[in-house]
């Protein structure tokens, strides 16, 4: 799996973009030990479920590469950036909604990225390899429930059902009232 990263230099203001095979907050470490910039991960996507390379990112923003994959921190790569980030996993109300096994995934991936843990880490942490942890934050649909559940135990969140609320309007409350 790869991954489109995007890393702010505080010093300079500007954005790379680049593309890491592993961990992008492991790119980012190894980047700080080489720079005397103050860096910060501004986020990352998934290359092959975002529609873009590291490639196609770099022709679109040419007109504001200042060397290598250093680009001008304007308002339109960072807008551009704001909302390619936006399709990621969010936070609604506390929960996050999970319809398929790429949801699960991504979700699992969310928290461990809130709790700053590596894919390592949590795969020691709950008796699994790196591997099976990258395989079930793609969405791999035959992961075994006892250590889905021991990965978000891990991550310190609870996982609850319920039938789905799909007459959450007021009109359709009141209507049902009616009835």
């Amino acid at each position: 799996m790869s991954y489109i990263y995007f890393i702010k230099s505080a010093t300079t203001n500007l954005i790379k973009i680049g593309r890491t095979s592993g961990e992008p907050e492991t790119r980012l470490k190894a980047l700080c030990t080489s720079s005397p910039d103050n860096l910060s991960l501004l986020g990352f996507i998934d290359e092959g479920k975002s529609g873009h390379t590291e490639g196609s990112l770099h022709d679109k923003f040419l007109s504001k590469r200042i060397r290598g994959e250093w680009f001008e921190a304007d308002a339109e790569l960072c807008q551009f950036i704001d909302s390619i980030l936006a399709n990621r996993p969010k936070l609604d109300d506390n929960k996050i909604k999970i319809k398929t096994s790429e949801d699960v995934g991504a979700a699992a991936r969310f928290f461990r990225l809130q709790k700053g843990l590596t894919q390592s880490q949590l795969a020691q942490s709950v008796g699994a390899s790196r591997k099976w942890i990258c395989e079930f934050e793609r969405g791999h649909n035959r992961a075994e429930l006892g250590i889905v559940l021991r990965v978000f135990n891990c991550l310190g969140v609870s996982l609850e059902t319920g039938p789905r609320n799909t007459d959450s309007t007021i009109d359709n409350i009141l209507n049902s009232l009616k009835k």
